[in-house]
């Protein structure tokens, strides 16, 4: 079923922690390169490496980079009540209670 799903282009490949490679990561890289190549859908997470430091450079018309940014406090309190509900009072408390720490 796998298999088919590659055939079919069906398949997303996901790559979490790109820099957590170490020693394997030129395999990893040249791995997603042949991926985007071949046209799959690749999901990859990394921290910003250096230009030099990723193979990635050479498909970099063929991949759309995003920075993802810090949550705003605003954000974080909508997250944890959507999480736990009507207990946003819990949450407030632990993250003023870490403000202080």
């Amino acid at each position: 079923m796998v298999r088919q799903a590659m055939v079919m282009h069906r398949a997303v490949f996901l790559f979490e922690d790109l820099e957590d490679a170490g020693n394997y990561m030129r395999v990893v890289e040249r791995l997603i390169g042949d991926l985007v190549f071949d046209q799959h859908l690749v999901v990859v997470t990394s921290r910003p490496l250096r230009a030099d430091q990723s193979l990635l450079s050479d498909v970099r018309g063929l991949i759309i980079c995003f920075n993802v940014m810090p949550l705003t406090d605003e954000q974080r309190r909508s997250v944890a009540h959507s999480q736990l509900g009507g207990n946003i009072v819990k949450y407030d408390q632990f993250v003023e209670h870490m403000r202080q720490a």
